[in-house]
């Protein structure tokens, strides 16, 4: 049996503007959606409205990532196992883990993406796309590279040098060893 609110959410999610162009068209206010409800609503949205990035603010991180979780879940209910449109979830800068993942995120910016986050989160400075893909340092098999140069750049990107590697984001060097522990990992 077909649910009468699903119905319903997919014939407001298909009223809303489709293009830019359409942002001139009054806005729709759709209130008194609570928990379950809101995320299938916004999953709905964002698949009916694939060409532009949605944001979702959240009151706290917690708030932001269990919303992600959510509309994830509802994403991967109506439209299959595709995940190419994940909700991207965008943590408050501090630790070396949210550094981390953010980066990550931004490297994978794309068109019709949702980032949800936090105010804090969202309002918290961070690289352009552009200038943080001019500070990846790609190593491969077989590459030949100066020990010093190799040492200095991995500082310059943020690595911290220790005696022995034990979180993220240090590096040990010990003779032509070098341990690293990604803050991505």
């Amino acid at each position: 049996m077909k649910s009468l609110l699903l119905a319903s959410f997919k014939d407001i999610a298909k009223a809303l503007p489709q293009t830019v162009e359409a942002q001139s068209v009054p806005a729709f206010k759709v209130f008194n959606l609570r928990d379950s409800s809101k995320t299938l609503f916004v999953a709905l949205m964002a698949l009916q409205n694939r060409n532009c990035n949605h944001i979702l603010f959240a009151g706290t991180e917690n708030e932001a990532e269990a919303l992600r979780n959510d509309v994830f879940f509802y994403q991967n209910i109506l439209d299959g196992s595709d995940t190419s449109n994940t909700p991207v979830f965008l943590p408050e800068q501090g630790d070396i883990d949210s550094t981390g993942i953010r980066l990550r995120n931004i490297l994978e910016l794309k068109k019709g993406r949702m980032f949800i986050g936090s105010m804090d989160a969202f309002l918290s400075p961070t690289w352009r796309p552009e200038d943080l893909s001019l500070s990846i340092l790609k190593l491969e098999k077989g590459m030949t590279i100066r020990r010093e140069g190799l040492a200095e750049r991995l500082q310059s990107i943020g690595y911290r040098q220790v005696p022995l590697v034990s979180e993220k984001g240090e590096l040990s060097e010990r003779g032509w060893v070098f341990d690293l522990y990604p803050s991505n990992m």
